[in-house]
């Protein structure tokens, strides 16, 4: 009868309402997966890209590598400190890749310390949701320029700050912090910058 007939046509509604939220999201990964595969065809810093500049590779580790910087570098031996995993920023990173980035850092320090000179490390994540492949930065400077690297850095920092209201602090000093991320969410665009292994901004 009459309820039979309405029993099946709400079965039959039910189904087609599945049908469509399942189609959507099948359609929604299959976007999700093409976006992710145009991004890692355009990641010039991941090892596997066939137009990764081999050339600069200084130093491969099991989770990150050292290259010099392919392009825009402000001294002799600015070099990059990349996680081998496409990571937005380093707030992403495992503890393990961490480790490695550090162990880079002390590296470096002590290389150019042979050399009187002292690093700056630094950091910019910005547009995370483009999912860039991010890398610290190390520029070396000469030792009686690098101390007076933290006020120009405080300077500038706090003169962008003024720039933009915002509710969020701008200059977060981060001397003394062993994880950035305990500063920082996750997923908020930063741009972080490191003196030697004693923390900055």
């Amino acid at each position: 009868g009459l309820g039979t007939s309405l029993k099946m046509m709400e079965s039959r509604d039910k189904k087609m309402k599945t049908a469509v939220l399942e189609d959507r999201a099948r359609k929604q990964m299959i976007h999700e997966h093409n976006r992710a595969e145009a991004i890692h065809n355009k990641d010039r810093l991941d090892l596997e890209n066939s137009r990764f500049p081999k050339h600069l590779l200084l130093a491969v580790a099991t989770r990150t590598y050292l290259m010099l910087k392919p392009s825009g570098r402000l001294t002799d031996g600015h070099c990059l400190i990349v996680p081998q995993q496409s990571v937005p920023s380093t707030l992403q990173c495992d503890e393990d890749t961490l480790d490695e980035i550090r162990n880079f850092k002390k590296c470096l320090l002590q290389t150019f310390h042979q050399m009187d000179m002292d690093c700056i490390f630094f950091e910019t994540a910005m547009a995370l949701d483009r999912m860039p492949h991010t890398s610290v930065e190390c520029v070396p400077l000469v030792r009686d320029k690098s101390s007076n690297a933290p006020m120009y850095f405080k300077k500038a920092i706090m003169e962008v700050e003024n720039e933009f209201e915002s509710q969020n602090k701008a200059l977060i000093d981060t001397r003394g912090v062993k994880k950035l991320a305990t500063k920082i969410p996750k997923h908020m665009p930063f741009f972080s910058v490191e003196f030697g292994l004693q923390g900055g901004f």
